[in-house]
């Protein structure tokens, strides 16, 4: 595996780092991987750098680089919102990587707020073979409320946490420091949401989705995702994990290590056949 930092996109604008593998896999595939929110293109706790040496390892050319205006990359000037900069920006690296390392196929990797992007690219770019959510969107249903109640109380690391609080006398948070918004997001409403997953599957793109402890109080469990759905069960292509151990910015190696095996494994599985355009 080499890696090499790269400028692309217009006016060069856009800065980031190729994971090129020794021995490529059969199927020549590209994993595309955005920074997220505030971090840069390293990831939280190096995630990114981690999974990106996994998947290149597995023989997958691999590009983690940073959207407009975030890390090294130089902000747009043009006022395009922050969801249609994602979208362009996604589009500029799948260029890049076809002229450069001639891949046709992507898979797009996002965490939290770098879901936005790359659910926006899945649903419209048949580019992409394959998306991963890490605590992407998730809207409740009657299924999870009955499982928050039920669980909530029987979690002792609530408690604890709680009972933290009460001793540093933080039980009662400041109202303005809790209202204070650091950015705000467009997210899809839920029944955009299913129309668009089910666009992405109706050409047959491959669907990760990964819920960590760290968002149960929106997803608590696999199911929850067909019930976003209103189905009984998931269409075929779309897989949901739950890593009830994990963080939201992973923080744990084990945790780390976990989820690479997982992705790494799951981008392998992949089928050769192109999607539907």
């Amino acid at each position: 595996m080499t890696e090499r930092a790269v400028a692309f996109g217009a006016h060069s604008a856009l800065i980031g780092v190729v994971c090129e593998p020794t021995a490529p896999a059969g199927v020549r595939r590209a994993v595309l991987m955005a920074n997220i929110g505030m971090h840069h293109r390293v990831g939280p706790s190096r995630l990114y750098v981690e999974l990106a040496r996994a998947l290149a390892t597995s023989g997958l050319y691999v590009l983690r680089f940073d959207l407009s205006g975030m890390g090294d990359s130089a902000p747009r000037r043009d006022g395009t919102s922050s969801n249609d900069s994602a979208l362009r920006d996604l589009d500029s690296a799948m260029t890049f990587m076809t002229s450069n390392c001639g891949i046709a196929e992507f898979v797009l990797v996002g965490l939290c707020s770098g879901v936005d992007g790359v659910h926006a690219a899945a649903a419209c770019d048949a580019r992409v073979r394959g998306a991963v959510f890490i605590d992407g969107y998730s809207y409740p249903t009657t299924g999870f409320l009955a499982r928050h109640a039920i669980l909530r109380p029987l979690q002792p690391g609530r408690w604890m946490r709680y009972a933290r609080r009460l001793v540093r006398g933080q039980a009662r948070r400041n109202t303005a420091a809790r209202d204070a918004t650091v950015f705000a997001r467009e997210e899809p409403s839920r029944a955009q949401f299913a129309v668009d997953l089910l666009a992405m599957t109706a050409r047959r793109a491959r669907l990760l989705f990964i819920y960590t402890g760290g968002a149960t109080s929106r997803f608590n469990a696999p199911r929850q995702l067909a019930e976003m759905l209103g189905r009984a069960s998931l269409p075929a292509g779309v897989d949901c994990v739950l890593l009830p151990h994990a963080d939201h910015v992973f923080s744990r190696t084990d945790q780390r290590r976990l989820l690479c095996e997982r992705i790494t494994g799951w981008c392998a599985a992949l089928p050769a056949e192109a999607p539907a355009g």
